[in-house]
This record gives structure tokens, sequence and C-alpha cells, in this order.
């Protein structure tokens, strides 16, 4: 083989093997990927297709249904009315950033007099409100109140942020006429916090829920405290028993 044979094949494996690397090197790269908690397969440690384990959604047979202990409708004045569904996640790790839920409203004959869609997120471990207000009865009076979840909702792991809302004097007066309840909130957080909502259920003295409220505090700073009221239009029925007031924070909320 002549010297310039031997230096165009020399050319020619050099040119060959750039173009070898060019091709396989990406091939590589895509054949090896590094796994991912979105990537459709089942690995690192898993427990299903991308969920479970390192990933922050959770398998379905992971988590717990939401349960729902009770749905009633609360008479704001005629044909008006407040719609609430008290629900418990028992799910000690697991939450859920958008919840979509139904509100059915019936009738003493059991006709569909009114129903509301809303969303509401779910915190790890915890009881709460859901609570729509203003629904519209025209002359019908609620007699049964229907609340359910969407299905297939997207449970996932909650970085749960330091919450230390604690209440103090809680006080009703013009129980006679348009009842007002006041309530100090008290933020003992290492933080401040935004965007607390804040619902206040009354029960009688049989435990039952007799009327509902909310209200919404933008911002608290660290160590302080805010007189906060809550007030009907009409009196109750029956004199309340206990008061029970539900502070949360949206733990999927950037602020």
């Amino acid at each position: 083989m002549s010297w310039a044979t031997k230096r165009k094949l020399i050319y020619f494996l050099i040119v060959a093997g750039v173009l070898l690397a060019a091709v396989s090197v990406p091939l590589w790269r895509f054949f090896n990927k590094p796994p991912t908690c979105s990537d459709g397969k089942q690995n690192q440690s898993e427990r299903g297709i991308d969920c479970g384990g390192t990933c922050s959604l959770a398998c379905k047979e992971d988590v717990s249904p939401l349960v729902i202990e009770w749905s009633r409708a609360f008479k704001v004045e005629d044909g008006t009315y407040d719609v609430v569904a008290f629900v418990e996640n028992q799910n000690g790790t697991y939450g859920v950033e958008k919840a979509i839920y139904h509100f059915k409203i019936y009738d003493k004959d059991n006709i569909l007099i009114a129903e509301k869609f809303g969303k509401t997120y779910v915190k790890e471990r915890e009881k709460f409100a859901v609570f729509e207000t203003g629904i519209k009865t025209g002359k019908r009076i609620p007699q049964r109140v229907f609340f359910e979840f969407a299905p297939d909702m997207s449970w996932e792991k909650v970085s749960a942020k330091s919450l230390n809302i604690s209440t103090k004097d809680k006080v009703i007066i013009d129980i006679d006429s348009r009842p007002r309840l006041n309530v100090t909130i008290v933020n003992e957080s290492f933080s401040p916090v935004k965007n607390l909502d804040i619902v206040a259920i009354l029960y009688d003295i049989n435990d039952n829920a007799l009327s509902v409220s909310s209200t919404n505090i933008s911002s608290m700073e660290k160590n302080s405290s805010k007189e906060i009221s809550f007030t009907w239009k009409e009196p109750f029925l029956v004199n309340p028993n206990r008061i029970e007031i539900i502070p949360r924070t949206n733990p999927f909320s950037s602020e």
C-alpha cells in the first residue's frame, strides 16, 4: 500500500470516527437519560409509574379519600342561603393543590333547586370547611345538601409551612338581633402569614352545626394579634353552645 493510500485511509478513519462520535454520543444520551418523575417509567425508588418514593406525586393506592363529615345549608335571609361541607383529610403527607367540588341543594320534594361548583386546596392531615355564600333559592327551602369532590384528584407531597394560629376572647354580642362574633386571632408562627382564611362554626347543645360564617385576613406579622368579626343578618334559632374557629393558609401558594 502506497503512502498516499495510507494517508487517505487515515483521513477516512479520522472523519469516520468524528461522525461516529457525533452520532453515538446523542444516541447514548437519549437511551441513557437519568430517571425522572415524568419519564413514564417506574424507576428510581418509585412505587408506581412516576409516583411515590422520591416523586412528589402520590400513587392512588397510597392515599385515602377525603371524608365528608357533613354538608348543610344555613339561612342568611329569605331566599338566600350559605352552604357548607365539613371535610377531613386523613393523609399525613399528601395534599391537593386544586380540588374541584360540587354542591347540590334539594328541597323537601327532593327537587334540585340550586347547585354550585368551586375549587379549594387540601392541606395534609386537616379538618376544614368548604364554604359557599349567597346561594339563591327563590321561594324554595333547602332540605338536603349533597357535596362531592371531582374524581382523580392529583395528590402530592406537601411542604408543610409552619403555621401556629390560636384564638382567644370569643364573644357573641347582639345575639337577639344581628349577632356578631368577635374573636382575637393570634399569629404565634415564626414568620408573617398572608391570605389567612378563617371559618367560624357555631354548634348547638347537641353539637349540631347551627350557623357558619367566614372572613379573611390579608396578612399578619409574626407574634401579632388581630380582632376580627363574623356577622349574621338574623338571630339564631337557638343559642350557640360551642364555637369552632378554623384558620387556613394555602401551602401551595408562593406568597
